[in-house]
């Protein structure tokens, strides 16, 4: 497996995880090959089995270890195939499989900066294109890409994520007199999960619970939960704009020991992307 996990890096950082915690507690004898480009990356997994074995690439330059370190050491291991978990690695080598995460860098590539678009974009249309099987995580994912890219859709398989048995339904008092000792969150809340980036629609959130606010009358709280990246602009605007500074609370990156305390105490969770 090819990761990147460690980072705090939300959503792709808990796929590559856990994908390969799972992959640990079901087989104890095919041999895996794990390779990143720092020890955080497998510090993060906490797997100790003789079948995994980590590979740290250099130089740290993920894309100057990708093209050259990680096919040398492919060759020299006779890896079969590898998994792509999020991008695949640039050049022709090693057959992979590959997780399609997402379709918004091709439908809205007005959400991202165009030093990210160009890279992203190039890299996952050569996945789309090259790979052995692509993994894609929702039924909506597949049929866009096999509509964009006329690619031959029996490549294509949908393979929903799966639920970390931390989340389970958990004492709503409890978790919230631990919100309120953890971030001062002494009213009911509202909680939005996601990098706080143009495409998780936060304009749209923070109008509408401007909205929600004005109507119910009672004094509710919205917390953002997630990293800010590159439209911190976009929220401060939003946010004064509907007199919010008063009402948003932000946590930054929670592990999700955390995250499940905050879910259980929330009077309702807003998915708006």
């Amino acid at each position: 497996l090819m990761l990147a996990a460690g980072r705090s890096a939300g959503g792709p950082d808990i796929y590559e995880r856990e994908i390969t915690r799972a992959l640990a507690a079901e087989d104890r004898d095919t041999e895996f090959h794990l390779f990143g480009t720092t020890a955080a990356t497998f510090d993060s997994l906490g797997i100790a089995q003789e079948n995994f074995i980590f590979h740290q690439l250099k130089p740290a330059n993920r894309i100057i270890s990708l093209m050259m370190t990680f096919p040398r050491i492919c060759r020299e291991l006779g890896i079969d195939f590898y998994h792509a978990t999020f991008a695949p690695a640039p050049g022709r080598h090693t057959p992979y499989v590959f997780s399609h995460h997402c379709f918004s860098n091709f439908q809205h590539p007005e959400f991202y900066p165009w030093s990210v678009r160009l890279r992203l974009n190039a890299l996952l249309k050569r996945g789309i294109r090259d790979a052995r099987l692509v993994l894609c995580v929702s039924e909506n994912v597949r049929e866009l890409t096999v509509q964009k890219f006329d690619v031959d859709p029996a490549r294509f398989r949908v393979i929903h994520h799966g639920v970390n048995p931390l989340f389970q339904a958990r004492d709503a008092d409890e978790c919230r007199a631990w919100a309120r000792e953890r971030f001062s969150i002494v009213d009911p809340y509202v909680i939005v999960v996601g990098k706080l980036e143009k495409r998780k629609n936060l304009e749209r959130t923070l109008e509408a619970f401007a909205r929600f606010r004005a109507e119910v009358n009672e004094p509710i709280k919205l917390i953002l939960v997630g990293k800010r990246t590159w439209h911190n602009d976009m929220l401060d605007a939003a946010i004064a704009r509907h007199k919010l500074q008063q009402h948003v609370i932000e946590t930054g990156y929670l592990h999700q020991e955390e995250l499940n305390q905050l879910y259980a105490g929330a009077l309702m969770c807003s998915f708006a992307s």
